[in-house]
């Protein structure tokens, strides 16, 4: 025992006498495991890289953005992604990383609307990937706040989009090649007029309602555009109701409409009005550019702020839009009229809209001139209401005339007055409204007036001229014009023929509900 203890204690004294070097060469010795996967663990990207078998010659992208600002850019493009896409790629959208710009730039498209928007990024590595559109933003709306890392990857042929956020969380969505994704053509030269935007996005908002659902009405589904030296007239049809809007842009915002760009007149797409509107008001900007090319009948819209750069590019509508205001001032005559306040007539309203069914909108307007009062009247199996407000009437003795609530609430809620003036002739032709009294927007001279078709005659006995009964017509407007043709529609019989015919289509279908 005394050998063995002396033994260890002369191995003690030696080691301790060895050399810094020799020791430090020896720990390394025994430790070389340790010491790779310390390294490995100091730098995780170049052992997923390694791992991943990424290629850096294909392309693939790499860089950190701002979380609330991929979100925000995506939730504007994804607007564009077509409902069923005729590709996968449609689904997508291209994501554009540069290096040497320090900015990503994301696009979707439905082939005939393009979206794309850039913004600040601090990139690594320069590239083009797609990555599913929806599901990104959903991802992305997710991760917490803070810097999001956004990369991609090739596994053999497969592309492969990361997201990794600041809790280390990690989100993989397969990709598809940039090469892929089609090539919109945008426009060469634009020479673009500067437009006060809100009051862009006040004129295409107020007539969007009146567009057309249904794509086999062809140019009813977009939107009309006049735009001229002073003046933009934005009109909507889809044969039941006309919205036109008429805003005076002379001297409005912060510098007048160039005096070089010409004049646009054109159709554009419903999905690209929806998405100015929205660019205009999620951004809030002051002014934005709009450029238009006759050749190949694109517009172009953008939009910049100090967080993201929009531009809206879409194909317009091909077609002759016609002429409303034209065939409205051709056939109607406007002898009555009652001016209401637009609040108070959109609150009763709103109440009698609870008892309406699914397939059954009809509203009971009836004017007493000896009361000066308007009562709204709905009647439903099972429920019945009624509603009285005070009104200025003009040449209406005792008068009565039924319309589709919820098509006449939209109206007036797209008004943005203080009044409205409802103007009539007999309750089976049209209905006019107009603003009247103060805009709710200041500083934005704007007349809008809309048009909507009644259901069948009222049959109240005082609804005739001069409180006689009236007898209720053929319930068809184009029943006035013998050279119309008579459609029928499935709830109402009342279809302007003329408009219609206009416009090439042989259907009027019942207006969906906004």
């Amino acid at each position: 025992m005394a050998t063995r203890s002396t033994t260890q204690a002369r191995s003690q004294t030696a080691s301790a006498k060895q050399p810094r070097k020799s020791r430090k060469a020896a720990a390394e010795s025994q430790t070389p495991d340790v010491a790779g996967e310390s390294q490995e663990q100091d730098n995780p990207q170049s052992d997923r890289s390694t791992t991943n078998s990424v290629n850096p010659s294909a392309n693939q992208l790499y860089g950190t953005v701002s979380q609330s600002r991929l979100f925000e850019a995506l939730n504007f493009v994804v607007e564009a992604v077509p409902r069923k896409p005729t590709h996968p790629v449609l689904a997508n959208v291209l994501i554009t990383a540069d290096a040497a710009s320090n900015q990503i730039s994301l696009t979707c498209t439905d082939l005939a609307t393009t979206l794309t928007t850039r913004f600040d990024a601090e990139i690594e590595r320069s590239g083009t990937v797609t990555a599913p559109a929806t599901l990104l933003k959903d991802v992305v709306s997710k991760c917490p706040e803070g810097a999001l890392t956004l990369y991609s990857e090739l596994k053999g042929q497969a592309i492969t989009v990361v997201v990794t956020d600041p809790q280390a969380g990690i989100v993989e969505l397969d990709g598809l090649a940039a090469d892929e994704f089609p090539t919109m053509e945008t426009i060469a030269k634009p020479k673009p007029a500067i437009l006060n935007a809100k009051a862009l996005a006040v004129g295409l908002k107020s007539v969007l309602f009146a567009v057309a659902r249904d794509q086999a009405k062809g140019i009813l589904t977009g939107v009309n555009w006049h735009l001229s030296d002073e003046q933009l007239t934005c009109t909507a049809t889809d044969g039941l109701q006309i919205a036109i809007a008429h805003l005076d842009l002379k001297g409005i915002g912060r510098s007048k409409r160039s005096k070089t760009a010409a004049a646009i007149h054109c159709t554009l797409p419903a999905s690209a009005v929806k998405a100015v509107v929205k660019a205009i008001e999620g951004m809030y900007v002051d002014e934005c550019n709009v450029a238009y090319d006759d050749h190949t009948q694109k517009l172009q819209v953008q939009l910049e702020s100090d967080r993201l750069h929009h531009t809206i590019t879409t194909q317009a509508l091909q077609g002759d839009y016609p002429d409303v205001v034209a065939i409205i001032n051709q056939r109607f005559n406007f002898t009555r009229s009652a001016t209401l306040s637009r609040g108070e007539l959109v609150e009763r309203l709103s109440r009698l809209s609870a008892l309406t069914h699914r397939d059954k909108h009809d509203l009971l307007l009836t004017f007493e001139g000896s009361t000066q009062t308007l009562t709204l009247t709905i009647e439903q199996v099972g429920s019945k209401g009624r509603q009285v407000i005070e009104a200025t009437l003009d040449n209406l003795g005792s008068f009565a005339i039924k319309l589709n609530i919820h098509q006449l609430l939209t109206m007036l809620k797209s008004l943005g007055s203080s009044g409205v003036r409802l103007w009539m002739d007999r309750p089976d032709t049209i209905t006019k409204l107009e603003a009247v009294g103060d805009c709710e927007i200041k500083d934005l001279a704007m007349t809008a007036t809309y048009f909507t078709l009644p259901f069948e005659p009222a049959t109240d006995t005082n609804a005739g001229k001069n409180g006689e009964p009236s007898q209720a017509p053929e319930s068809n407007v184009a029943t006035m014009d013998e050279e119309d043709e008579t459609a029928a529609d499935d709830d109402e019989e009342m279809n302007d023929e003329e408009i219609k015919d206009e416009a090439d289509e042989t259907t009027v279908d019942e207006n969906d509900d906004e």
